[in-house]
């Protein structure tokens, strides 16, 4: 898959797990999904388009490495707790220096 210099996509965007941070800022981490009554919450999920309510949203974000820069954006995105999962990330830390 090419992919231009601008596009923000984070599935293409600093896929090196040394680069992805995952920011929970949820209150309470206990499981769950997400429901038709959770829509009051302005917050989609980039994968799954479903509102996260607003205890539940983790930020996922991405930053190339210094080699790729110059084709790959930084991105960040609202993901529910399900999607974070669903890719494997797992274990949830604060920011990576």
């Amino acid at each position: 898959m090419t992919s231009s210099p601008d596009e923000t996509d984070s599935k293409t965007a600093g896929t090196d797990s040394r680069n992805t941070n995952i920011t929970d800022t949820s209150s309470t981490h206990d499981s769950g999904g997400h429901s038709s009554a959770d829509r009051s919450s302005p917050t989609v999920c980039y994968r799954c388009d479903e509102s996260i309510p607003a205890d539940r949203v983790l930020r996922v974000s991405t930053r190339p490495c210094p080699a790729l820069e110059d084709r790959y954006a930084a991105v960040a995105r609202a993901c529910c707790p399900d999607c974070a999962a669903g890719i494997g990330l797992l274990a949830l830390s604060g920011e990576i220096a």
